[in-house]
């Protein structure tokens, strides 16, 4: 059951890197599309959106990251 245990953590945790690489990926490049559909969005402005999204969803992720290592770490401990 210890091994088991593990074997989840490290599944959520990959799965939280497959969700944030994915929402990397698919919606943060579509900005350009949305908002600079009309052409009137500087290129420089654009790539500073997108990368303040980026930053935050990795925060978000680094955050979420230590809530999770701080229930297993708890779970363990006390179990």
């Amino acid at each position: 059951m210890r091994d088991f245990s593990i074997i989840i953590f490290v599944t959520v945790v990959w799965l939280m890197i497959l969700a944030v690489a994915a929402f990397l990926i698919a919606f943060v490049p579509s900005f350009q599309v949305f908002l600079d559909g009309s052409g009137r969005f500087n290129r420089i402005l654009m790539s500073s959106l997108q990368a303040v999204v980026a930053v935050g969803v990795i925060l978000l992720f680094i955050y979420g990251l230590g809530r999770l290592k701080n229930y297993y770490v708890t779970r363990k401990f006390y179990s």
